[in-house]
């Protein structure tokens, strides 16, 4: 099945997802682009967080339906961190589906600040499930979603991929 999030939907969803967010005291957000940016951004108004990082990270070529598997390489291009002393990082994304691409940028963003800061996830669709099938389940332990999918039935297209 695919749903066409339109941008109201996704307003919704953000703001669920921000609520959630609101007590963590949040004081870097960092979004991967390129569809983690987007919820990033909001997320960083809403949570009143100024400081903001980008990673450039990709899984596939490919943007095509399904196309993204487990076992598909993870390319980090680049990545932009302020210069601060963070305690509570937020890491965002649009969608998790194996929680490969948030360990990979936690690590980068331990290596730019040191291990001795919490992080979070924020996600506006997870996977829950097959996340907890993989060797990357410990960010199930700080992951903050608006909605559960299965991944292998579901594929979401958001308002920023559309050309309607």
């Amino acid at each position: 099945m695919i749903e066409k999030l339109d941008w109201n939907t996704f307003e919704s969803y953000a703001q669920d997802l921000s609520n959630h967010l609101c007590d963590k005291e949040i004081d870097l957000i960092v979004g991967a682009s390129r569809g983690g940016l987007p919820l990033a951004v909001f997320l960083s108004h809403h949570l009143e967080c100024r400081d903001f990082g980008i990673v450039h990270i990709k899984k596939t070529a490919s943007d095509h339906e399904f196309s993204v598997k487990r076992d598909s390489k993870l390319e980090v291009i680049g990545s932009i961190f302020p210069p601060i002393k963070p305690k509570n990082v937020l890491l965002v994304d649009d969608i998790v589906t194996y929680g490969d691409l948030f360990s990979t940028i936690r690590q980068l963003v331990y290596k730019e600040y040191g291990e001795d800061i919490q992080v979070y996830y924020a996600t506006l669709f997870s996977d829950r499930k097959q996340i907890q099938e993989g060797i990357f389940s410990n960010v199930l332990d700080n992951l903050h979603s608006s909605k559960d999918i299965d991944n292998t039935t579901n594929w979401i297209v958001f308002p920023w991929e559309r050309n309607d």
